[in-house]
């Protein structure tokens, strides 16, 4: 894990300064060359937030003039974090939740910031609320979004098999070297991905698994 993430760093870092040369060569050209520190700066900008590495580099703008060169203090620093996985500390003991069950509910947090943006989305059908306080309301949206990710995780759970989704975890699982290692798909994952079946789900059929559950 280390060493990919040394290697997607230097991959990112080149990039960029491939991009840069370019802007040190349109400064420097004879005929039409860029200039205004303004307008230098915006042509700049684009490169870095592109590959969002601007804190390896110092820059310098200038009316006429555009130079830059690595960082090498920041980039020391962050490449002594490489290799290093850490998640917050859980207070479940070991039988009910495991370090690699950790591990995995934390790589798998974007599906409940997934659930969450319902509560800024029309996903969420909240029918008339009759509470009269803050906290009760707050729980009644909290219950509903509960169960609205309840059902999508039991659909998508029951319609893996004939989706592109992993659906053979424990293949997928022995694949992995080490448990924060980059997920990597089963051959029955694989298969799948390669046949062009058209992920379409009749909502006839998605409102009888609803009411299943």
């Amino acid at each position: 894990m280390a060493a990919e993430r040394k290697k997607n760093r230097e991959e990112l870092l080149q990039a960029t300064e491939k991009e840069l040369d370019k802007i040190v060569a349109a400064t420097s050209r004879k005929t039409r060359p860029l200039k205004g520190e303004d307008n230098i700066g915006v042509t700049v900008d684009k490169v870095i937030n592109k590959f969002n590495v601007e804190k390896h580099f110092i820059i310098e703008r200038k009316d006429n003039s555009f130079s830059y060169q690595r960082n090498k203090s920041k980039i020391d620093t962050e490449a002594v974090l490489d290799g290093l996985y850490i998640i917050i500390i859980t207070s479940l003991d070991e039988e009910t939740l495991s370090a690699t069950d950790t591990v995995k509910a934390d790589k798998n947090l974007s599906q409940v910031e997934q659930a969450f943006r319902s509560y800024k989305t029309v996903d969420l059908k909240v029918r008339q609320i009759y509470h009269y306080t803050a906290e009760r309301v707050k729980a009644h949206i909290f219950l509903c979004m509960l169960s609205d990710y309840y059902v999508e995780w039991h659909m998508r759970s029951l319609l893996a098999p004939i989706l592109f989704d992993e659906d053979d975890w424990e293949a997928a699982a022995a694949r992995k070297e080490f448990v924060v290692s980059p997920a990597k798909k089963s051959e029955k994952a694989k298969n799948k991905a390669n046949k062009s079946v058209p992920q379409i789900i009749c909502p006839f059929i998605a409102s009888k698994l609803y009411w299943m559950i």
